[in-house]
């Protein structure tokens, strides 16, 4: 049994998110997002969540890709941070944040062709995300672990 919570997942490119979120939805048989906010996203608009979802990045991902590409809306950590607490407390504590990384810079050599960014830019992402781990729930390096599974994110959380 697990109980009815919002997970957002953050991450660079190429370190599985999409994959795990997709995994935990079916998992959970909840609603997945794939968050790409529109040019007109304000701050309030982050309280317009589903409250039984899974979300493939949200607020995290406009602070590490700030420097690489045009966002929306800028968000410092400190904007990231008032927007967790204003989530936890919505959400009554049924909210949970992870993030994948990758403790290594040189797993991002071998990347694909068919991403958005170039693997210095990545790096760029995955650096402003590992300033920004202490403020996770969850973090997993995907470099050093490997890719987790939605029963290791379930199993954490369970109550």
């Amino acid at each position: 049994y697990y109980l009815a919570m919002l997970y957002l997942i953050e991450s660079s490119d190429g370190l599985g998110k999409t994959t795990l979120a997709k995994a935990l939805q079916c998992k959970l048989r909840t609603a997945y997002v794939h968050h790409s906010p529109p040019d007109n996203w304000k701050l309030e608009n982050f309280f317009e969540v589903l409250p039984n979802a899974v979300y493939d990045r949200f607020h995290w991902s406009m602070y590490a890709y700030g420097e690489v590409r045009k966002q929306p809306l800028e968000l410092r950590a400190d904007d990231c941070l008032a927007i967790d607490r204003r989530l936890q407390e919505r959400l009554i504590g049924r909210y949970a944040t992870i993030c994948l990384y990758a403790s290594d810079p040189g797993y991002f050599d071998g990347r694909p062709d068919d991403h958005m960014f170039t693997a210095e830019a990545i790096k760029s992402v995955n650096e402003r995300y590992i300033k920004a781990l202490q403020y996770f729930d969850m973090t997993i390096d995907v470099a050093t672990t490997g890719y987790p599974s939605a029963e290791q994110v379930l199993d954490f959380f369970r109550l």
